[in-house]
């Protein structure tokens, strides 16, 4: 419960104390003591502690093949948060083998056409879209829109059309992208409630849209939302620092709270800065911003 409601603190105290107990009743190797440890993994990488979660996710995937078997779904499963990882990290060779072994997995598991393989296809056109490879990218979406025409209402589903409408605004389609974050905001608000960080996160990616498109009142209005999510519950950590530049350039754009758009623009640049594997090019457009608008000294200060 802990989990599914942002309190990653609880959650990572109720995860040691199951592995605890599973490796006790279960043995090391047992695929219970596995789950569990994913997710302290899926904790560490809300945290930003990306080294820790890579090393649980290795760790995982070592497990599951030697309990269930290489063809195992849930060794895919473990392989799909394995790479995502690395590619966030910035290793997009490792991280894309990775996710194509993902990938091959859980069709072999499920078989051609499954739903759940819309977030392998999504995540593996995420790489491709770092990568610069734009035609694999937008062959791997449309296999992923055939997928998710059935309206299947999940969580995953959710986190797969966020993923679509990142991949059209990387693709230069920022309109198009709109209708699969307003479904993934739809899907979130009813499976884990309005106040929970995966909402926030599908608030910001609509308030930058709003932003982009001439409408700074309404991207104003969804990242105080969002912002005041994250102020309650721990998300993931780039998130809020999103949130916080996307008010920050919103407010701005009104002509409103200038004193507070540079305090939150300086929050969300602290942020970035001290998070584990830090964006240098999200550092980068949040100093030109602060020089842009509040001169060239702004990029100095400290918050």
């Amino acid at each position: 419960a802990e989990f599914e409601t942002g309190d990653y603190a609880s959650a990572q105290a109720r995860y040691d104390a199951v592995v605890r107990v599973l490796t006790a009743a279960e043995g090391a190797t047992s695929d219970g003591v596995a789950t569990a440890r994913m997710n302290l993994g899926i904790i560490a990488k809300g945290r930003g502690d990306y080294v820790s979660a890579q090393q649980t996710y290795e760790r995982t995937v070592a497990a599951r093949v030697a309990s269930l078997g290489a063809a195992h779904p849930r060794v895919a499963v473990a392989r799909r948060y394995l790479g995502e990882l690395l590619v966030l990290r910035g290793e997009l060779d490792a991280g894309r083998a990775e996710l194509e072994r993902a990938l091959e997995g859980m069709r072999a598991a499920r078989g051609e056409g499954h739903p759940e393989l819309a977030m392998y296809l999504q995540a593996l056109a995420w790489a491709h879209e770092l990568g610069g490879d734009a035609a694999a990218a937008r062959a791997l979406h449309t296999q992923t829109l055939s997928l998710l025409a059935d309206g299947a209402d999940t969580l995953g589903a959710a986190r797969a059309h966020v993923n679509h409408g990142d991949g059209l605004r990387l693709l230069g389609d920022p309109a198009a992208a709109r209708e699969p974050y307003e479904r993934a905001l739809a899907l979130r608000e009813r499976e884990v409630g309005p106040d929970h960080p995966l909402v926030a996160e599908a608030l910001t990616k609509l308030g930058e849209l709003d932003l982009e498109a001439g409408a700074p009142a309404d991207a104003v209005t969804r990242a105080r939302r969002a912002v005041a999510i994250f102020t309650v519950r721990l998300g993931m950590r780039e998130d809020e620092f999103d949130a916080r530049f996307l008010l920050a350039r919103a407010l701005v754009a009104l002509g409103d709270d200038r004193t507070m758009a540079r305090e939150l623009a300086l929050d969300a640049r602290a942020g970035y800065r001290a998070a584990p594997g830090n964006r240098p090019e999200r550092l980068g457009e949040i100093d030109r911003w602060l020089t842009a608008h509040f001169g060239p000294d702004a990029a100095s200060l400290t918050p």
